[in-house]
């Protein structure tokens, strides 16, 4: 009985799999060609040979490329272009499959990311939602569970609803007013307040500008009247727009290069991500 609980756990897991593939293959319209069609410049292996969705082991290499290039990483108040990621190990006193099944499908989203040394990506790991779905099922099989599962999930949902419209820059209640100092990046800034940015200059007439930011994107085309950089070490005057990506990236800030627009300075908050400040003559 116990072998044949295995094969079907076995089998289970394999069911898994193929319909994690089938459904990561769907979102490439079930495309099949070369790596060398999808991306002519690569020098990667087998990059004539016909497999399905090439465009999606493309983006596998990028990301591995990337990875080992390092990224300049931000967390709590700590630099680096290294960050280590957390294994987690579940000891299982039911089925084992009640563990795997969940791992299973969110094994083809997580690949490029499992043994990633740069934090670009962390919110891709939103995908281990599924085995969160996996505790809500256990914690569903009795009346005192079913409560927990419900207040959590609507502490979840609430939670999201009052985060709108800004569901990228979102954090849960224990970052507190300033999740900035956690975490930023794609995690908070990922360049979606520079229309916002446009219509506050229109508010304020602004004419001339400064802005510090991490972006490619171009200032002025939305409406921010960007002419210059913000200057390092020096006191200043005038409009200057201010991402908390690139002020917590800049590694001179820890030496206080912006403490003359900072420092005890009030600023108007444009969406989650942006400061903008004004220092009169």
């Amino acid at each position: 009985m116990k072998a044949l609980r295995s094969a079907r756990g076995l089998a289970t897991i394999a069911v898994a799999i193929v319909i994690a593939a089938l459904t990561l293959w769907a979102g490439y319209f079930f495309d099949v060609g070369t790596i060398a069609h999808a991306q002519p410049d690569t020098n990667a292996p087998f990059a004539n040979v016909r497999i399905p969705a090439p465009l999606y082991w493309v983006g596998l290499r990028t990301v591995k490329i990337h990875d080992e290039l390092g990224h300049l990483s931000f967390l709590l108040g700590r630099y680096s272009e290294r960050v280590a990621g957390g294994v987690a190990i579940v000891r299982a006193r039911r089925r084992i499959e009640f563990v795997l099944m969940p791992l299973a499908l969110m094994l083809f989203v997580l690949t490029s990311y499992i043994t990633s040394a740069s934090g670009t990506s962390s919110r891709s790991i939103r995908s281990l939602c599924v085995v969160a779905a996996a505790g809500v099922a256990a914690l569903w099989r009795n009346v005192k569970g079913r409560v927990a599962a419900a207040l959590l999930m609507a502490w979840l949902f609430a939670g999201v609803a009052f985060a709108h419209p800004d569901y990228l820059a979102w954090f849960n209640e224990f970052a507190g007013r300033h999740p900035e100092h956690i975490a930023v990046d794609s995690n908070l800034d990922w360049g979606q307040d520079i229309y916002r940015l446009g219509r506050g200059a229109r508010r304020h007439h602004i004419e001339r500008g400064s802005v510090l930011a991490v972006s490619s994107a171009i200032f002025m085309a939305h409406g921010y009247p960007a002419y210059d950089d913000v200057p390092r070490f020096k006191p200043v005057t005038g409009w200057f727009a201010v991402s908390e990506t690139a002020l917590a990236l800049d590694p001179e800030t820890p030496k206080g290069a912006h403490d003359c627009l900072t420092k005890n300075r009030p600023y108007e908050r444009i969406g989650r991500s942006i400061r903008l400040y004004y220092v009169p003559p």
